[in-house]
């Protein structure tokens, strides 16, 4: 299945069009093979701002205990599979639209049990 991208230049509108082709196996392959680069060959995937590692970032590690990095590192996950999953931030705001940050996180400790049951309103 091959899409089609195309722009009418008389107006300002993007139409998709899918076309479905069906060609021998070895046609396809010889297409697809035309994408994998060469051995040895270096590819950039993310530079400057979308790059992971910074300079900065390994002497900001250095100033957080590791046990810190850990929950920090949980909460962006936490954050990130609610995007995914439900289509909205969890840390941004409804009102203003600005992104909160988690600071810290105070929570007493309880057995999971007692947390269903007080739900429930069972006790």
């Amino acid at each position: 299945m091959v899409i089609l991208l195309t722009v009418m230049p008389c107006m300002a509108v993007l139409t998709v069009e899918t076309v479905t082709e069906t060609i021998p196996a070895l046609d396809f392959i010889q297409k697809l093979i035309v994408h994998i680069p060469e051995k040895h060959f270096k590819m950039l995937r993310y530079y400057g701002v979308y790059a992971k590692h910074h300079k900065q970032e390994k002497k900001l590690r250095k100033c957080i205990s590791a046990k810190k990095q850990r929950f920090l590192r949980s909460i962006q996950d936490w954050q990130h599979s609610i995007l995914l999953s439900f289509g909205y931030d969890p840390l941004c705001c409804s009102e203003c639209g600005t992104s909160m940050l988690v600071l810290e996180v105070y929570h007493k400790k309880t057995a999971l049990f007692e947390q269903y049951r007080k739900v429930m309103k069972y006790g």
